[in-house]
């Protein structure tokens, strides 16, 4: 296997929207995730206080964090796909 450097660009961009995706999954766990039972309850906002943390007011808004989450992690596997397709298109030419 060779190393181009359009390679290198491919597996750049997948690496920060690998981080990207983690980074507001992440946020999306720890702003609407963990508390959402409390936050269906309560019908808008929760005041959660967990094992000595600091008051966390959790609010239906938190769920926002899920859109960029999911997009980076689309684009991640748009990405992969066409990197994929390359490869393989450059191995059928190659082996011809």
């Amino acid at each position: 296997m060779k190393f181009n450097a359009r390679g290198a660009w491919i597996f750049l961009k997948s690496s920060l929207y690998l981080v990207l995706s983690i980074g507001f999954g992440n946020a999306f766990y720890w702003r609407y995730w963990r508390y959402r039972d409390c936050i269906a309850q309560a019908l808008s906002s929760c005041y959660a206080t967990d094992e000595g943390e600091y008051a966390n007011n959790a609010t239906i808004g938190g769920i926002i964090w899920a859109i960029p989450a999911v997009f980076f992690a689309l684009l991640l596997i748009i990405n992969i796909l066409l990197w994929r397709k390359r490869s393989l298109k450059n191995n059928q030419a190659s082996s011809q």
